[in-house]
């Protein structure tokens, strides 16, 4: 079934579960799920807004809601909303992995790695919390913390574009510059079109020829 019909089917579902809140919320979850995948964040956060007022106790309409704050640029809701979804549920690692993100997007380094030690401790072969975790220890001056978490990230989820262009980042902090340019070469053949890494590894050539 096509999105767009499987949302029409939401739309009926909604419209004839007025007498039933757990079936108006469920429809309300699927819905927002659905919008969320066609790109509509504003109409999907509408939908987890809606769900999460019909369940108060539910981590996941709060943590989709903050999710979708988040991608529309409201950090500070975002953070209220990811806080309710850890006190509901706190041993869910992809929520302290994702309020994290957006402690870093507000600045808050310091907070930003804790929330990922936390998903660490709860799911230790989380590769996107030791990515992220290397990129708050970049930003608090620990660039020998940041290889360490940026090598297990490549260990458990395989070489990726990010994860060696923050590699080359770090090895060029510690001066390791042939090391840094490698990897930024392997970067940019895994993502040829992304600029970012396009200048890092010009920075890095002309560091080289020095």
């Amino acid at each position: 079934m096509a999105p767009a019909s499987r949302i029409a089917s939401c739309d009926r579902l909604i419209a004839a579960a007025e007498g039933d809140p757990e079936l108006k919320f469920e429809a309300r979850m699927q819905r927002g799920l659905l919008r969320e995948k066609e790109g509509d964040i504003s109409a999907a956060l509408a939908d987890f807004e809606a769900a999460a007022q019909l369940d108060p106790e539910s981590a996941f309409a709060q943590f989709n809601k903050a999710n979708m704050l988040a991608a529309s640029g409201q950090s500070e809701k975002a953070l209220d909303a990811y806080a309710r979804a850890i006190a509901i549920e706190p041993k869910d690692a992809d929520f302290y992995v994702n309020r994290g993100v957006t402690y870093r997007i507000v600045g808050d380094e310091r907070r930003a790695r804790q929330d990922f030690d936390s998903a660490i401790a709860l799911a230790p072969k989380h590769a996107d919390a030791y990515f992220n975790r290397a990129m708050s220890s970049i930003e608090l001056g620990s660039a020998a913390n940041a290889l360490e978490d940026l090598e297990v990230a490549r260990k458990l989820g395989g070489d990726d574009a990010p994860v060696l262009a923050a590699t080359a980042r770090v090895l060029a902090i510690q001066g390791r510059i042939v090391e840094a340019r490698a990897m930024a070469e392997m970067a940019q053949r895994l993502a040829p079109g992304d600029a970012d890494i396009g200048i890092l590894l010009g920075e890095l050539k002309a560091r080289g020829e020095k």
